[in-house]
């Protein structure tokens, strides 16, 4: 189909060789068309057998010169951008030294080659005579190479000019109108075949990465299957094929459109969920790929983790079970021991009132001693029944004034001292959301920590505040007092750890370790930062 084109294509036009053309000049023109249609001739077997871009334009130079007898063919790639220019690809007929460096395309047409014009009009460019039509200083060296005449035909895919072969005849008016024509059609069938060779390349790449992507898939340790818009199933892997015998028998097909249905709702994303089949669990995750309208199902066997899980959440039970039991029984124990402590307490204040008389000086101490150490015993047990209480009690929540309760806790303070004389700076309006009586001791044990450290300085400072620690609320309270050495900071939140003596700093050794259980209980932490004779600052924050 091509060569006849071709063939009617190259008939000379018979009312053109009568009147004044003689004989000779009509069988010339005979002559110059048969070569003409032989070299598109062989130009089109090069193109259905082409397998690389540039070799086929590298073949078409070689017949065009050869057998059409044209003395220079060249192709220019066509480079956009910044850098409009045409670099030389392939050539045939001519020395490097013509074709040694690129030219651009960028400027007026004024001036520019034939092939830059062609690139930037995008049309068929003829010089007839080189030596009067063609512009300085192509024309110089065209004619010092023995070219007269040219022609420059743009190739395009898109409308877009990716590349200008270009011809030079030693004789002028080489290229007349059907010789246009012939070479016209010669390049849509190169722009014809360049555009085949893309897409079979494409093609190939695509079928490669596919095969690719089918050993991988077929090889791998985990169920992959892909299903159609009604949960047919089209591909499954070995793994697949090995967990669900003839790839549908473990799967029901209304549990895939349920999948299937999740992913449409969610417009197309990506789906995960645990599934049981058999003996084994699975992590499964669904995607919709676009390009096939199909559902790829990508499974991995979690069976252990999931063991792992349950063991974890029998034992995660275990330990809650047995911490209520033992919260109860310390709470029981703290509970019982209060009325004996009271007891104790009470007949040796008796004791002391009624017979002290009888007693000399070492028995009266001896007897002050017990009442000091029932009453050190009776807020002891307060402590901890207040740390039982806790975990045992259920939170209300509500909006909670941190700065309206440190200020009825400082007037409390001054109230219980009234000659100590302390700066206490509390930032106003500090808000949170939680349980207002826990959060009260909270406040209370971390500012009567730091009123009872800061004794022994000559002025004392008290602040309590909020700052930003990774995009979180952050509260504080700080102290100039005693300090601690930061090395058995590990120890402060734990019962009846206590980092100084009960003749310096009277306490039970309980006041932090509630502290750390109402922030856990809020879902927060806390922590502090000392330096021993520098003060504290303890800091917390909730969920």
């Amino acid at each position: 189909m091509i060569k006849q084109k071709m063939y009617e294509l190259a008939q000379p036009d018979k009312h053109q060789l009568t009147g004044n053309d003689t004989a000779s000049e009509a069988s010339n023109e005979h002559k110059r068309l048969d070569l003409q249609l032989r070299a598109v001739c062989e130009c089109d077997y090069s193109i259905v057998h082409a397998i690389d871009e540039k070799e086929l334009l590298s073949q078409i130079c070689r017949i065009l010169c050869v057998t059409a007898r044209y003395k220079l063919a060249w192709v220019d790639t066509v480079l956009t951008g910044e850098n409009k220019s045409l670099r030389p690809l392939v050539w045939h007929g001519a020395d490097d030294q013509v074709l040694n460096k690129n030219s651009t395309w960028a400027e007026n047409e004024d001036g520019q080659r034939p092939s830059a014009i062609a690139a930037c009009t995008c049309k068929t460019q003829v010089v007839k005579d080189l030596a009067t039509e063609l512009a300085a200083p192509w024309r110089d060296a065209a004619l010092e190479r023995g070219y007269r005449s040219c022609i420059s035909l743009p190739l395009l895919k898109d409308g877009i000019v990716l590349a200008v072969l270009s011809l030079y005849s030693p004789v002028p008016n080489s290229f007349n109108h059907h010789e246009v024509r012939l070479l016209e059609t010669l390049v849509g069938n190169i722009e014809y075949a360049i555009n085949a060779i893309d897409d079979r390349k494409k093609r190939e790449i695509a079928e490669a990465e596919k095969s690719h992507l089918a050993m991988l898939a077929e090889c791998s340790p985990n169920p992959i299957l892909e299903f159609d818009n009604y949960g047919n199933v089209k591909y499954a892997n070995s793994t697949a094929r090995m967990h669900f015998p003839l790839t549908v028998q473990g799967l029901k097909k209304e549990l895939v459109l349920e999948f299937i249905n999740s992913v449409r709702k969610t417009e197309g994303q990506t789906i995960n969920r645990d599934i049981n089949i058999g003996n084994s669990w699975f992590e499964q995750t669904l995607t919709y790929i676009p390009s096939t309208q199909s559902y790829l199902l990508y499974g991995r066997d979690v069976t252990v983790r999931k063991q792992y899980e349950e063991k974890l959440q029998q034992r995660t039970f275990q330990l809650e079970s047995m911490n209520a039991e033992l919260e109860a029984f310390s709470y029981s124990v703290s509970h019982d021991l209060k009325a004996p402590l009271r007891s104790l307490s009470g007949f040796s204040a008796a004791l002391f009132e009624e017979y002290g008389g009888n007693l000399d000086e070492i028995g009266k101490l001896y007897l002050r001693k017990l009442k000091e150490s029932s009453d050190q015993m009776a807020r002891l047990v307060d402590d901890l029944l207040k740390l039982a209480r806790i975990s045992l009690s259920n939170m209300v929540l509500e909006t909670v004034n941190l700065s309206d309760m440190a200020e009825q806790i400082v007037d409390e303070l001054r109230y219980s001292q009234p000659d100590r004389r302390v700066m206490v700076t509390i930032q106003p309006n500090l808000v949170v959301n939680g349980d207002r009586i826990l959060l009260s001791r909270v406040i209370e044990n971390l500012l009567s920590n730091a009123w009872k450290f800061s004794n022994k300085v000559p002025e004392p400072r008290i602040e309590l505040g909020m700052v930003e620690i990774e995009h979180k609320q952050t509260f504080f309270v700080r102290d100039n007092g005693a300090g601690f050495d930061m090395d058995y900071a590990s120890q402060l939140f734990k019962p009846f750890q206590r980092l100084h003596t009960e003749s310096d700093f009277p306490g039970t050794g309980i006041g932090l370790a509630i502290v750390q259980r109402i922030v856990r209980h809020h879902g927060g932490n806390v922590w502090a930062e000392s330096k021993i004779g520098e003060g504290a600052t303890f800091y917390f924050k909730l969920a």
